[in-house]
């Protein structure tokens, strides 16, 4: 959900609130009859009157640009170490599709997608599309990808900063991914498994793309089992609920 209809959402909700609250004053403390219903129809107006007034400012912000992330995904490489019951096909080309990794109610709470392998992958491709949820055209000038977690002191991941000079539309996309670990760390630790064995099993990586007035970040925790062939990830910020814990086990 957008931030404007988020925050205009509330904002109706205590309109409707304190309306009704007036209303149930104005019918236990006017005896008369008559007064009463002249100051009933006085506040409906009022309160009729506010509703569209505010309903007018919601629909001039909600045509204001505003950045968004559509979701991540995962796509372990070479994508032919992928079970086929992950895959699934876009105009002829294999893709990994989402498939949630626990059922209710962490499902739909903590967003948990998993994807298996027969074999453990060299690397992962992780994506993100950017796109505008405004019906205002906004400009991409620059998008970041980082890894937030571990901050580890032998090894320092770099920060990947490519610059955009692009036009988004309404409801445009533009991808961004990176090949992890190989764009963070260079021909040292190209492969997934090398690293596994220094940084551990849980890491997490943050996406921001900057705009000329605005900018949008989403980060996304990764788990990676022992064997390499279970990849999950979540978009949840209550990591100790998914229980994912760095441990010596992660080592």
């Amino acid at each position: 959900m957008r931030k404007c209809n988020k925050n205009f959402l509330v904002i109706f909700i205590l309109e409707v609130q304190i309306g009704f609250a007036i209303l149930v004053l104005l019918m236990f403390c006017i005896s008369n009859l008559e007064e009463r219903i002249k100051a009933i129809s006085y506040v409906i107006g009022a309160f009729a009157s506010t509703l569209i007034t505010t309903a007018l400012v919601y629909h001039s912000f909600s045509q204001e640009p505003e950045l968004g992330f559509t979701g991540f995904l995962i796509e372990p490489e070479p994508i032919t170490v992928v079970k086929e019951d992950y895959i699934e096909y876009v105009n002829g080309h294999k893709q990994v599709k989402h498939c949630y990794s626990w059922g209710f109610p962490r499902k739909k709470l903590l967003w948990v997608k998993i994807v298996e392998c027969n074999e453990p992958p060299k690397y992962l491709r992780i994506a993100n599309d950017i796109t505008n949820l405004g019906f205002h055209e906004t400009k991409v000038h620059e998008n970041q990808i980082e890894q937030t977690y571990p901050k580890q002191e032998g090894l320092k991941p770099k920060k990947l900063i490519k610059p955009r000079r692009m036009t988004l539309i309404h409801q445009e996309r533009d991808t961004m991914d990176v090949k992890f670990p190989l764009d963070f760390f260079g021909s040292e630790l190209s492969e997934l498994k090398k690293l596994i064995k220094i940084g551990g099993r849980l890491y997490r990586l943050k996406f921001t793309s900057f705009g000329a007035t605005m900018h949008r970040s989403k980060q996304v925790w990764l788990n990676i089992s022992e064997d390499m062939k279970t990849i999950e990830w979540s978009e949840s910020k209550f990591k100790k609920l998914i229980r994912w814990t760095k441990s010596k086990d992660n080592r």
